[in-house]
């Protein structure tokens, strides 16, 4: 199991013992409640803490990733069922929970990590010892000398992003995990989760896409008249950016137009079949310009991994001034883990952002973590009862409409410690 059950309820209790109002220990599958005060919120801690078998009681499949070198935690792992799109990532923490839903026991998971070599284990061994940790080995790029490929950086770039794009789905139903923090100033005032499913149509290569919230959690402290206004200053998040700006590849596109190339620097790095390209605008181009870091496997010819945003020349972006507010970006980065099954599928999303604004008297430094974790694809489509679907700034009015059993339905992100003691607030 992920955590030892006397560590779980010791460290709860001493981390919410002047903040707490309430605990519930359900002795079944031993399933463990935080209610916080004041806030109608309920925190699912952890689920199914039991020893028992895939068929039966047990309803996840946990661990810890690490480095086997330095014994420290390994974030944003790929974890994924051998031939299937089932899977899930590793937290900061390097803890995973993976639903048993859909899985067999002669089915094997494929652990990965860039700059690590990948593991796979079958699923009856890992059952077999469920409260192991899992050690990847890192492994070092080296650099590569252009002149031993047949084509130029920017070109291997191009044909990784164009064959890629071409094998992922038109149109799809994505079982997907959101999870996002929001700062004002540093301090947190909005922590909201759900459940959701994102209908994507990417026929005319411009992604649109439909968001239904089957459940949702949320924490916010802008329910009082006096912080009313923080509410307007959510709609500067969106819920499903993620998906629309980085389902395709497409906007890596820009990186490799012919008429770009001269703006840019490009190196590659290599370990085995996986390289590592390395784009950055000129410091002497000053234009609002992305940088990038693309990890290929290089027999398959598809992207595995992306970071991605504006750092260097994020000053050049220009401010934006609108009738009722004003903002400019002072941090943008993405990190995006493409799956390596037949389905190059967007398995993870991480947006980070800093906004400056300026609402009315009202200004600050508006902070968000986004992550989208799709957890399936080609799911069967839900909606809200009613069969509603739901603009993307519903999620945050949405409220709490979750289930007691919401860690029984669905893969997650597990939180980490920090987040633990942050959402104690």
């Amino acid at each position: 199991m992920l955590f030892d059950r006397d560590v779980i309820i010791e460290e709860i209790f001493e981390l919410n013992s002047k903040k707490a109002d309430a605990f519930s220990l359900f002795v079944g599958d031993l399933v463990l409640y935080l209610t916080m005060k004041n806030i109608f919120y309920t925190f699912v801690i952890f689920a199914s803490l039991t020893h028992s078998s895939i068929k039966a009681q047990q309803a996840y499949l946990t661990g810890i990733i690490k480095n086997e070198i330095t014994q420290q935690p390994i974030e944003q792992s790929s974890l994924k069922i051998s031939d299937k799109q089932i899977g899930t990532v590793s937290n900061a923490d390097g803890k995973f929970m993976l639903l048993y839903a859909g899985i067999q026991e002669t089915d094997s998971l494929k652990i990965s990590c860039m700059g690590y070599q990948t593991k796979v284990f079958s699923i009856a061994n890992l059952q077999s010892n469920p409260n192991q940790a899992i050690y990847l080995k890192p492994v070092s790029f080296n650099l590569t000398e252009v002149a031993i490929h047949s084509l130029s950086i920017p070109e291997i770039l191009k044909k990784a992003i164009d064959f890629t794009d071409s094998l992922i789905p038109v149109e799809d139903n994505l079982g997907a995990y959101y999870k996002e923090f929001a700062y004002l100033d540093e301090k947190l005032y909005k922590y909201a989760d759900a459940a959701v499913q994102y209908k994507i149509d990417h026929k005319d290569r411009k992604t649109k896409l439909r968001m239904n919230i089957v459940e949702s959690r949320i924490k916010k402290d802008s329910v009082t008249e006096e912080n009313k206004w923080k509410s307007e200053v959510e709609t500067l998040i969106s819920p499903d950016q993620a998906l629309k700006d980085y389902y395709s590849l497409q906007y890596l596109n820009k990186l490799v137009q012919p008429k770009q190339l001269h703006k840019y620097t490009y190196t590659i790095q290599s370990y085995g079949d996986l390289s590592k390209i390395t784009v950055n605008p000129k410091t002497e181009v000053h234009q609002y310009l992305p940088n990038a870091v693309v990890y290929i496997n290089t027999l398959t010819n598809r992207v595995m991994q992306v970071e991605y945003g504006y750092l260097t020349h994020l000053k050049y972006m220009p401010k934006v001034n609108l009738i009722f507010i004003a903002y400019s970006c002072e941090k943008n980065s993405m990190l995006g883990i493409y799956s390596d099954g037949d389905i190059p599928l967007l398995r993870y999303c991480r947006v980070k952002q800093d906004i400056r604004f300026k609402l009315g008297k009202k200004q600050g430094l508006l902070g968000s973590v986004a992550e989208v974790l799709i957890h399936n694809n080609n799911v069967p489509e839900q909606t809200e009862k009613g069969g509603d679907s739901y603009k993307k700034s519903t999620l945050f009015r949405n409220g709490n409409r979750f289930s007691d059993d919401f860690w029984y339905k669905y893969n997650t992100i597990l939180p980490t410690g920090k987040e633990l003691k942050i959402l104690s607030l």
